[in-house]
């Protein structure tokens, strides 16, 4: 009992009552730095718990970091890998690589990981964050291509995660097979669907709606204004200026953005 009369002071004059949201979304980020360079999926989500039904541009800060940690990008190699493709230019091959090392792959299920994916980079775009949203939008279409290809049983293009430094599905790889699957094979029959902005193939479909959308979405935020990637804006940006704007329809976007970034072309 002596020490009751001390602590309601502090606690009238400082306050003890709840955390307030700052506090929350400080603590949370302190235990993320505090983690390894690759930490479990459940220590993660235990320093995202502390900032849990917050709406914030802050906490999805935090919770965008996050995501992007259990995906195994807490150390810098997979970072400097990812900008050592976007320094190297908007060619194909350089395009393709990037969006390989930028996969989400902790399901380790194409499907799964692209659900993830797209529920990152909505997160991120609630950040307001440039380049984490930029950054977010690569994971996301990428996935949303792979699961395309995927989606036709390519065996090129498996549901099956590629482990060397890190762990990404070999979206390249995938690619070339498909574009080099000539007759045509079912590879180039499926890449003629999407790039064709009036197929009628239901997967086409929802992959060019999904990337369409993906990069009005991200160019209108990350790529406006200072702070831009120059690189990776320039990807988008080729499409929609090739498709006549950002009003353009988003099949007609993610068709170009496809056929120019992936360097793509048929006879």
């Amino acid at each position: 009992m002596k020490y009751l009369l001390p602590l309601f002071i502090i606690c009238f004059f400082f306050g003890c009552g709840k955390s307030t949201d700052k506090d929350k979304i400080g603590d949370a980020q302190i235990c993320l730095d505090k983690l390894s360079a690759s930490p479990a999926a459940a220590e993660v989500d235990a320093c995202t718990e502390k900032i849990a039904g917050l709406t914030t541009t802050a906490a999805y800060t935090v919770f965008c970091a996050a995501n992007f940690i259990k995906e195994g990008f807490g150390g810098a190699t997979r970072f400097i890998t990812a900008f050592q493709q976007i320094n190297g230019g908007t060619s194909g091959s350089n395009v393709q690589a990037l969006m390989g090392v930028m996969t989400f792959t902790a399901k380790a299920n194409v499907t799964l990981d692209l659900a993830d994916a797209q529920s990152n980079f909505s997160t991120c775009l609630l950040s307001t964050g440039k380049g984490s949203t930029l950054l977010a939008s690569f994971s996301y279409l990428t996935m949303a291509l792979y699961n395309f290809y995927n989606s036709k049983a390519l065996p090129y293009c498996p549901n099956t995660v590629t482990t060397t430094t890190y762990s990404y599905y070999d979206l390249s790889s995938c690619v070339t097979a498909a574009l080099a699957d000539a007759g045509p094979g079912p590879g180039q029959l499926a890449t003629v669907a999407l790039i064709d902005s009036n197929s009628v193939d239901a997967a086409a479909i929802t992959a060019q709606n999904s990337i369409g959308t993906i990069i009005v979405a991200a160019y209108g935020l990350s790529c406006t204004g200072t702070g831009a990637n120059a690189n990776l804006c320039a990807t988008m940006k080729t499409a929609i200026d090739a498709s006549g704007g950002i009003t353009a329809s988003p099949r007609v976007i993610a068709a170009n953005f496809i056929i120019s970034s992936l360097n793509i072309h048929f006879p």
